[in-house]
């Protein structure tokens, strides 16, 4: 299991005198469209990670909340208050996702080496209830009910761990492609690419 820190981003803004939510619980990532600027998402697998509490503590006391594009477009906007709250949130990974384009295998986390390497092992998906309904369309048929997939996802202890490696952009690669860290395995076959 890997632990991070996460940075989450809530946004009230003030219309004639009323608060209201523009963002709740979304997440901090990375600069956007290399200006420097930051943005926010909802997606954990999207988010700023850091492997302690005070590197993301480090990093908010630096922040200036006009270098995020979200919040610096609401104050251009001319509201009465634009009022961020940041909180540092802690999570575990217990996933690495494989995503190759549009499919997604699941692996499992079987040992932390450092905050650098991580060693996963593939997980067994076997096709749960759900049966796939096509349209005509593409090549021989489009399948216009794929998002509602059903898999029954289980340990393999029989397989072997690969080590997968933070890179310099804070993604993470294995010899079979990019990880993306999640706290559910997840399965999923695009039968329309």
């Amino acid at each position: 299991m890997l632990k991070n820190y996460l940075i989450k981003c809530n946004v009230d803004v003030t219309v004639n005198g009323d608060i209201k939510k523009w963002f709740d619980e979304a997440k901090l990532v990375g600069p956007h469209n290399k200006k420097g600027l930051y943005t926010v998402a909802i997606y954990d697998a999207d988010a700023l990670r850091f492997h302690n509490e005070q590197d993301a503590i480090d990093f908010l006391e630096n922040l200036d909340p006009n270098d995020v594009t979200d919040i610096a477009f609401l104050n251009k906007q001319g509201f009465e208050k634009v009022e961020p709250h940041f909180v540092v949130h802690h999570v575990f990974y217990k996933y690495a996702n494989l995503h190759m384009y549009t499919d997604v295998n699941p692996y499992e986390i079987v040992r932390v080496a450092s905050v650098k390497t991580i060693y996963v092992r593939p997980m067994i998906a076997m096709k749960g209830e759900w049966k796939k309904k096509v349209a005509p369309g593409g090549f021989c048929g489009h399948v216009v009910n794929q998002l509602d997939q059903k898999w029954s996802i289980v340990s393999d202890p029989t397989a072997d761990a690969i080590a997968v490696r933070k890179q310099k952009d804070g993604s993470w690669k294995s010899k079979n492609g990019r990880h993306i860290l999640s706290s559910i395995p997840r399965k999923f076959y695009d039968y329309n690419f």
